[in-house]
Protein backbone atom coordinates (compact mmCIF):
# COMPACT_ATOMS: atom_id res chain seq x y z
CA UNK A 1 0.00 0.00 0.00
CA UNK A 2 1.42 3.38 -0.92
CA UNK A 3 0.90 7.10 -0.29
CA UNK A 4 -3.62 7.70 -1.17
CA UNK A 5 -3.92 10.05 -3.92
CA UNK A 6 -7.21 11.46 -5.43
CA UNK A 7 -8.46 13.76 -8.17
CA UNK A 8 -11.62 14.82 -8.75
CA UNK A 9 -13.86 17.22 -11.47
CA UNK A 10 -17.03 19.38 -10.91
CA UNK A 11 -19.57 20.01 -12.95
CA UNK A 12 -20.08 23.52 -11.45
CA UNK A 13 -16.94 24.43 -11.99
CA UNK A 14 -17.02 23.73 -15.91
CA UNK A 15 -19.64 25.63 -17.42
CA UNK A 16 -18.93 26.30 -21.03
CA UNK A 17 -19.86 24.63 -23.49
CA UNK A 18 -17.31 22.31 -26.15
CA UNK A 19 -14.51 22.83 -23.06
CA UNK A 20 -13.55 19.66 -21.45
CA UNK A 21 -11.43 19.52 -18.09
CA UNK A 22 -9.42 16.46 -17.82
CA UNK A 23 -7.27 15.19 -14.88
CA UNK A 24 -4.83 12.16 -14.61
CA UNK A 25 -4.26 9.91 -11.21
CA UNK A 26 -0.61 8.18 -13.07
CA UNK A 27 -0.11 6.07 -14.03
CA UNK A 28 -3.19 4.10 -14.16
CA UNK A 29 -5.99 6.35 -14.45
CA UNK A 30 -7.62 9.69 -15.60
CA UNK A 31 -10.57 11.90 -15.51
CA UNK A 32 -12.21 13.67 -18.02
CA UNK A 33 -15.65 15.93 -17.60
CA UNK A 34 -17.70 18.57 -20.04
CA UNK A 35 -21.08 20.37 -20.23
CA UNK A 36 -21.36 19.03 -23.88
CA UNK A 37 -20.83 20.04 -27.01
CA UNK A 38 -24.81 21.49 -27.39
CA UNK A 39 -27.31 22.79 -24.92
CA UNK A 40 -29.43 20.21 -23.21
CA UNK A 41 -32.65 19.51 -24.62
CA UNK A 42 -34.40 19.10 -21.99
CA UNK A 43 -35.30 20.98 -18.55
CA UNK A 44 -32.69 21.17 -16.06
CA UNK A 45 -31.47 23.63 -13.41
CA UNK A 46 -27.69 23.59 -13.47
CA UNK A 47 -25.96 23.94 -17.20
CA UNK A 48 -23.50 20.94 -15.74
CA UNK A 49 -24.85 18.42 -13.14
CA UNK A 50 -21.70 15.85 -13.38
CA UNK A 51 -19.05 15.37 -10.74
CA UNK A 52 -16.30 12.35 -11.45
CA UNK A 53 -13.76 11.16 -9.05
CA UNK A 54 -10.91 8.29 -8.83
CA UNK A 55 -8.60 7.57 -5.82
CA UNK A 56 -6.12 5.34 -5.15
CA UNK A 57 -3.85 4.34 -1.85
CA UNK A 58 -1.40 2.20 -4.27
CA UNK A 59 -2.97 -0.91 -3.72
CA UNK A 60 -7.09 -0.87 -4.95
CA UNK A 61 -8.64 1.95 -7.06
CA UNK A 62 -11.75 3.95 -6.63
CA UNK A 63 -13.75 5.04 -9.22
CA UNK A 64 -17.09 7.07 -9.05
CA UNK A 65 -19.46 8.80 -11.95
CA UNK A 66 -22.28 11.00 -10.71
CA UNK A 67 -24.96 12.63 -12.93
CA UNK A 68 -27.31 14.72 -11.19
CA UNK A 69 -31.17 15.84 -11.83
CA UNK A 70 -33.38 18.92 -10.84
CA UNK A 71 -29.55 20.57 -9.66
CA UNK A 72 -26.27 19.96 -9.03
CA UNK A 73 -27.01 18.99 -5.27
CA UNK A 74 -27.67 15.48 -4.89
CA UNK A 75 -24.55 14.73 -7.05
CA UNK A 76 -22.34 17.14 -5.36
CA UNK A 77 -23.19 15.74 -2.31
CA UNK A 78 -22.96 12.02 -3.58
CA UNK A 79 -19.18 12.50 -4.76
CA UNK A 80 -18.17 14.51 -1.58
CA UNK A 81 -19.33 11.47 0.17
CA UNK A 82 -17.57 9.46 -1.69
CA UNK A 83 -14.53 11.36 -1.63
CA UNK A 84 -14.70 11.50 2.22
CA UNK A 85 -15.10 7.50 2.32
CA UNK A 86 -12.55 6.38 -0.40
CA UNK A 87 -9.80 5.74 2.02
CA UNK A 88 -12.21 3.09 4.01
CA UNK A 89 -13.33 2.01 1.20
CA UNK A 90 -9.90 1.45 -0.62
CA UNK A 91 -8.53 -0.75 2.79
CA UNK A 92 -11.67 -3.59 2.27
CA UNK A 93 -10.61 -3.78 -1.71
CA UNK A 94 -8.82 -6.71 -1.06
CA UNK A 95 -10.53 -8.49 1.25
CA UNK A 96 -14.58 -7.08 0.91
CA UNK A 97 -15.27 -4.74 -1.53
CA UNK A 98 -18.83 -5.72 -1.55
CA UNK A 99 -19.30 -4.91 2.00
CA UNK A 100 -16.79 -2.25 1.22
CA UNK A 101 -19.38 -0.10 -0.98
CA UNK A 102 -22.78 -1.27 0.62
CA UNK A 103 -21.24 0.54 3.81
CA UNK A 104 -20.52 3.30 1.39
CA UNK A 105 -24.06 3.79 0.11
CA UNK A 106 -25.14 3.88 3.36
CA UNK A 107 -23.01 6.92 3.85
CA UNK A 108 -23.65 8.38 0.44
CA UNK A 109 -27.24 8.42 0.99
CA UNK A 110 -27.39 10.18 4.20
CA UNK A 111 -25.16 12.92 2.80
CA UNK A 112 -27.24 13.46 0.06
CA UNK A 113 -30.74 13.20 2.14
CA UNK A 114 -28.78 16.24 4.54
CA UNK A 115 -27.67 18.07 1.52
CA UNK A 116 -31.16 18.50 -0.28
CA UNK A 117 -32.63 18.71 2.46
CA UNK A 118 -31.34 22.60 3.02
CA UNK A 119 -31.88 23.56 -0.56
CA UNK A 120 -34.31 26.10 -2.08
CA UNK A 121 -37.45 24.72 -2.77
CA UNK A 122 -37.51 24.34 -6.62
CA UNK A 123 -34.06 22.07 -5.93
CA UNK A 124 -35.82 20.12 -3.37
CA UNK A 125 -36.55 16.82 -6.01
CA UNK A 126 -32.74 16.96 -6.69
CA UNK A 127 -31.50 13.04 -7.30
CA UNK A 128 -28.53 11.89 -8.67
CA UNK A 129 -27.26 8.54 -10.97
CA UNK A 130 -24.31 7.55 -9.61
CA UNK A 131 -22.01 4.13 -10.21
CA UNK A 132 -18.78 3.39 -8.01
CA UNK A 133 -16.42 1.17 -9.23
CA UNK A 134 -13.95 -0.68 -6.41
CA UNK A 135 -10.55 -2.29 -7.97
CA UNK A 136 -9.09 -4.70 -6.10
CA UNK A 137 -6.21 -7.57 -6.98
CA UNK A 138 -8.18 -9.70 -9.69
CA UNK A 139 -11.55 -7.81 -9.11
CA UNK A 140 -13.63 -5.31 -10.10
CA UNK A 141 -16.80 -4.21 -7.95
CA UNK A 142 -19.47 -2.22 -8.89
CA UNK A 143 -22.63 -0.71 -8.12
CA UNK A 144 -24.54 1.74 -9.90
CA UNK A 145 -27.56 3.82 -9.09
CA UNK A 146 -29.56 5.64 -12.48
CA UNK A 147 -28.63 5.91 -15.56
CA UNK A 148 -24.85 6.09 -15.23
CA UNK A 149 -22.36 2.78 -16.27
CA UNK A 150 -19.11 0.74 -15.02
CA UNK A 151 -17.84 -1.44 -18.23
CA UNK A 152 -15.00 -3.76 -18.48
CA UNK A 153 -13.27 -3.80 -22.03
CA UNK A 154 -10.69 -6.94 -22.38
CA UNK A 155 -10.10 -7.96 -25.98
CA UNK A 156 -11.23 -5.78 -27.74
CA UNK A 157 -15.03 -5.97 -26.67
CA UNK A 158 -16.98 -3.95 -23.91
CA UNK A 159 -19.61 -5.06 -21.21
CA UNK A 160 -21.24 -3.36 -18.91
CA UNK A 161 -20.83 -4.43 -14.86
CA UNK A 162 -23.99 -4.20 -12.82
CA UNK A 163 -27.25 -3.96 -12.82
CA UNK A 164 -28.96 0.07 -13.11
CA UNK A 165 -31.51 0.91 -10.61
CA UNK A 166 -33.27 3.80 -9.26
CA UNK A 167 -31.93 7.36 -9.07
CA UNK A 168 -30.07 8.39 -5.57
CA UNK A 169 -32.57 10.76 -4.14
CA UNK A 170 -33.60 11.64 -0.56
CA UNK A 171 -34.09 9.23 2.05
CA UNK A 172 -33.99 6.93 -0.65
CA UNK A 173 -33.48 3.26 0.25
CA UNK A 174 -30.56 1.35 -0.51
CA UNK A 175 -30.71 -1.80 1.53
CA UNK A 176 -30.47 -4.56 -0.82
CA UNK A 177 -28.78 -2.63 -3.48
CA UNK A 178 -27.21 -4.69 -6.13
CA UNK A 179 -23.60 -5.15 -6.46
CA UNK A 180 -21.81 -6.59 -9.15
CA UNK A 181 -18.34 -8.00 -9.14
CA UNK A 182 -16.21 -9.34 -12.10
CA UNK A 183 -12.74 -10.61 -12.30
CA UNK A 184 -9.65 -7.97 -13.75
CA UNK A 185 -6.95 -8.85 -15.71
CA UNK A 186 -3.73 -7.31 -16.24
CA UNK A 187 -4.96 -5.51 -19.97
CA UNK A 188 -8.08 -4.37 -18.95
CA UNK A 189 -10.14 -1.00 -19.17
CA UNK A 190 -12.36 -0.18 -16.76
CA UNK A 191 -14.53 2.76 -17.62
CA UNK A 192 -17.16 4.86 -15.52
CA UNK A 193 -18.70 7.05 -17.49
CA UNK A 194 -22.35 9.10 -17.33
CA UNK A 195 -25.27 9.03 -19.82
CA UNK A 196 -23.98 11.87 -21.57
CA UNK A 197 -20.77 9.97 -22.44
CA UNK A 198 -22.87 6.78 -23.90
CA UNK A 199 -25.97 7.98 -25.44
CA UNK A 200 -23.49 10.28 -28.20
CA UNK A 201 -20.88 6.95 -29.14
CA UNK A 202 -23.73 6.27 -31.32
CA UNK A 203 -25.53 2.83 -32.15
CA UNK A 204 -23.14 0.63 -30.46
CA UNK A 205 -21.07 2.80 -27.70
CA UNK A 206 -19.45 -0.59 -26.31
CA UNK A 207 -17.98 -1.23 -29.49
CA UNK A 208 -16.92 2.18 -29.60
CA UNK A 209 -15.65 2.36 -26.81
CA UNK A 210 -13.79 -1.05 -27.50
CA UNK A 211 -12.05 0.81 -30.89
CA UNK A 212 -10.93 3.68 -29.01
CA UNK A 213 -9.04 1.93 -26.40
CA UNK A 214 -7.49 -0.18 -29.15
CA UNK A 215 -6.17 3.02 -30.56
CA UNK A 216 -5.07 4.71 -27.17
CA UNK A 217 -3.51 1.74 -25.35
CA UNK A 218 -1.01 3.32 -23.34
CA UNK A 219 -2.41 6.78 -22.05
CA UNK A 220 -5.74 6.36 -20.21
CA UNK A 221 -5.56 10.69 -19.98
CA UNK A 222 -5.32 10.25 -24.04
CA UNK A 223 -8.41 7.58 -24.17
CA UNK A 224 -10.44 9.83 -21.70
CA UNK A 225 -9.86 13.00 -24.04
CA UNK A 226 -10.65 10.48 -27.16
CA UNK A 227 -14.17 9.41 -25.74
CA UNK A 228 -15.25 12.92 -24.84
CA UNK A 229 -14.42 14.41 -28.48
CA UNK A 230 -16.53 11.04 -29.90
CA UNK A 231 -19.15 12.03 -28.01
CA UNK A 232 -18.95 15.53 -29.25
CA UNK A 233 -18.54 14.46 -33.00
CA UNK A 234 -21.90 12.58 -32.12
CA UNK A 235 -23.93 15.57 -31.12
CA UNK A 236 -22.99 15.49 -27.36
CA UNK A 237 -26.18 17.61 -25.78
CA UNK A 238 -25.79 16.31 -22.39
CA UNK A 239 -23.28 16.63 -19.54
CA UNK A 240 -20.59 14.03 -20.03
CA UNK A 241 -18.33 12.92 -17.18
CA UNK A 242 -15.90 9.34 -17.49
CA UNK A 243 -13.27 8.01 -15.40
CA UNK A 244 -10.59 5.80 -16.43
CA UNK A 245 -8.79 2.90 -14.80
CA UNK A 246 -6.10 1.07 -17.79
CA UNK A 247 -4.31 -1.46 -16.53
CA UNK A 248 -2.56 -2.12 -19.58
CA UNK A 249 0.75 -4.33 -19.75
CA UNK A 250 3.32 -1.91 -19.90
CA UNK A 251 1.87 -0.83 -16.45
CA UNK A 252 2.15 -3.90 -14.62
Amino acid sequence: MGTYREAALWGDEHTELGEMAVAPLAPNAALALSRGKFPKGYPHLDPNEDAVLAATDGAGWLLAAADGHNGFDAARAAVTAARRTAPAILAEAATDPAAALQAALAVIGRAVTEAVASVPEDRAGSATALTLALLGPGCLTAVTLGDTAALLVRDGRARRIGISTRFLGPGADLTGTVIDQADLQTGDLVVVASDGLLDFLGRSPTRVLARLAAQHPDDPLDLARAAIETAFAGGAGDNIAVALFYAAPSMG
